[in-house]
């Protein structure tokens, strides 16, 4: 039973995690770059605080 529950919570924390990813994906500002994608967060961080510098 114990184990049934560990299974059951992992289970619900990745699906959970899951969620958000793609919820930030949707979200992003750029519809061509995903939120996710390692390459692209540094270029999509230099483009908006390029006006700054």
């Amino acid at each position: 039973m114990l184990a049934t529950v560990i299974v059951s919570t992992v289970s619900l924390i990745a699906l959970q995690v899951l969620l958000v990813v793609k919820a930030a994906d949707r979200l992003s500002p750029q519809s061509g770059v995903r939120a996710s994608d390692p390459v692209a967060a540094p270029l999509s961080t230099a483009g908006r605080f390029a006006g700054i510098a």
